[in-house]
């Protein structure tokens, strides 16, 4: 047997028409609960093969708005709205056996059954950016935690940062941030002629003096800014 589930949003679902869901295999059993647009549930519908002309409606028996077919099931949504105004979109759980011709035939191979048959589909509507793996993100720009008392400024545009009189490598990597909420990596390194120095890089509790860096690493890993560091005088 199989059991699968989903959803279909408000931005997919067709109120004056059907939505078919294709899940390789014919269901006994499909539970459908109906949201808003806000996908609050309004109401639970539920169908089994054994009465396939009628579904409960909550607890009351009404025509069915559910068809099944060997590749999976339809809703139909103008029907679905008539037994609730709010429907936006579905949540679905449908429960059958396997239906597929490998498994027929392994299992009675007198009387292999052929799923070529296509149904419907309603192609949902979504977002490309959803679907295409992103790629990492090679922004540096970084700010400081509203709650920083170390970290005094930052500017991206000049690649520095205030640091208060003080300060060591610990206190500056916990008030440093991404300012677009991207992942980053954080190193603080010693000068060497006007560059960091990778040869000799801050512990936590070295005490930062000007002219100190902080390396910012990308989520891409390739791409770096380096941030000279001032230390104000008290």
């Amino acid at each position: 047997s199989q059991r699968s589930h989903g959803k279909v949003l408000p931005t997919d679902f067709v109120s004056d028409g059907d939505n078919a869901v294709v899940i390789g295999y014919e269901p006994s059993i499909v539970r459908i609960y109906l949201v808003d647009n806000s996908l609050d549930p309004q109401l639970a519908l539920n169908w089994f093969e054994t009465m396939p002309d009628n579904q409960f409606s909550g607890t009351a028996m009404v025509d069915s708005c559910i068809e099944t077919n060997e590749n999976g099931f339809v809703l139909d949504g103008a029907a679905a709205v008539v037994l609730d105004q709010d429907t936006d979109g579905f949540l679905w759980e449908a429960i059958g056996c396997r239906y597929d011709d490998d498994y027929r035939e392994s299992m009675n191979p007198e009387d292999p059954v052929s799923i070529d048959g296509s149904m419907d589909f309603i192609q949902p509507v979504v977002d490309d950016s959803a679907t295409e793996e992103e790629e990492p993100s090679d922004d540096t720009d970084i700010k400081a935690d509203i709650e920083a008392t170390t970290v005094l400024a930052v500017d991206n545009g000049l690649l520095s940062i205030f640091a208060a009189n003080g300060a060591d490598a610990a206190s500056v990597l916990a008030e440093i941030e991404s300012e677009n909420d991207v992942t980053q990596t954080y190193n603080i390194y010693a000068d060497d002629t006007g560059a960091p120095d990778l040869t000799a890089e801050k512990t936590t509790v070295d005490a930062l003096v000007t002219g100190d860096w902080l390396v910012v690493t990308a989520e891409d890993e390739e791409t770096t800014a380096n941030y000279e560091i001032t230390v104000l005088a008290s």
